[in-house]
This record gives structure tokens, sequence and C-alpha cells, in this order.
């Protein structure tokens, strides 16, 4: 496949990627042939840029490949395929978090003063102003962050406190692109939201797999 993977034939690929993903907008009825093209796609991209890969990257095939068992048009498959998206996203909440937790740094409510003093993920502005805020603010701040990322999975699967965590998911990536630029992040979760929340209200285990 290398060739597909130079420069040119690449870019050609990623101009496919991009118009199969605005059929699938403007006309959601051929979702099935086309999400699974969209899924080799991603792959392809994974294989050409596996040293600059984020969690994004990981969670966005993770979802086109539950999205493509999906796309087999039974309700067995179907409900695989929401399952596995649904326990990838709950992983990858909860073990962020607990990573976290278990980072003296984060513990301690330094940890946000030290990122946006990064490289990549710096933002002088804020930093500045959370340093003005003190120890306690930032405490308060980091400590949010780890328990909405471990307890993520118990709020999202509960059909009273689903909206909440999803409102609180929201606001959370959507800083997190507007501070530190992670945009492909505040995308690639927030597109799984609208399963998320069809997951803790609709979603009946039994009788998707009872044909």
């Amino acid at each position: 496949m290398n060739p597909l993977l130079e420069d040119k034939p690449f870019f050609y690929i990623l101009v496919v990627r991009l118009l199969l993903s605005m059929l699938l907008i403007i006309f959601p009825s051929i979702f099935y042939p086309i999400i699974f093209v969209i899924f080799l796609i991603q792959l392809l991209f994974n294989i050409r840029n596996k040293l600059a890969l984020s969690g994004a990257d990981q969670m966005r095939t993770i979802i086109l490949f539950g999205l493509s068992i999906m796309s087999l048009k039974s309700p067995s498959f179907f409900a695989v395929g929401i399952l596995f998206i649904i326990s990838q996203l709950y992983i990858s909440y909860f073990f962020t978090g607990y990573n976290k937790l278990k980072s003296v740094l984060w513990r301690r409510g330094s940890a946000l003063i030290w990122v946006l003093n990064s490289s990549l993920f710096g933002n002088d502005i804020i930093q500045k102003r959370l340093i003005r805020m003190g120890k306690n603010i930032n405490r308060i701040l980091c400590w949010g962050i780890i328990l909405f990322q471990l307890l993520f999975p118990i709020f999202a699967s509960n059909s009273v406190t689903v909206l909440y965590i999803l409102a609180v998911g929201f606001l959370f990536h959507l800083s997190l692109a507007i501070i530190s630029n992670l945009n492909d992040f505040f995308w690639t979760y927030a597109s799984t939201y609208p399963l998320v929340y069809y997951f803790a209200t609709e979603f009946k285990f039994y009788d998707s797999f009872s044909y």
C-alpha cells in the first residue's frame, strides 16, 4: 500500500474522505454503504501517521469501526456496534481520569498550569489567570476534571443524569478546543454523545439480541 501513502495520492484520498463525509450529511440515507469506506481511509491515515496519532485519532477509528458493524443491517450487529463504541468511550474516559488521579501534579492542583505552559497545548493568557486564581481554585479545577472522567460511565448510563454529564462533557471538550487547540477531541468525542444518550434512554439489551 506504499504508493497510496505517498503525498499526492494520499491527498486525493483525504479529498475523497471529505466528499464522502459531506454526502453523509446531505444524504443520510446512504450512510451504510459509505461508512465502511471512510473507516478504511481512516486506517490508511493511521498507518501513514502512526508516529503522530492522538487519543482523538484512536477514538475516531473506534467510532468508525463500530459504525461499520452497525451498518450490517441486523439488530444484533447494530447492538454490538453500539456496545463496542460505548464501552471504548467509557474506558477512555475512566482510565484517563484514573491516570490523572495517580499523578501528584493533578492531585495537588498544579497540572493545568504545567499543561498550559507546554509547547503543544500552551496558552500564556489562561495560564497567567490560573496562577492569579491561587492554589485552591486550581485544585478544584483539577479535581473537577478527574471526577468528571472517572464518573462519566456511571452518569452517562443513567437516563436521569445522562443529559447533565453530556452537557459537562460538551463544555469540557469545547474549552479544551478553545484554550489548547484540541479541536479533534471536541469533534470526535462530541460525535459519540447522541449515541450515549440513545444508549442510556432507548437501548434495550435483551430486545436487541432476541431476533
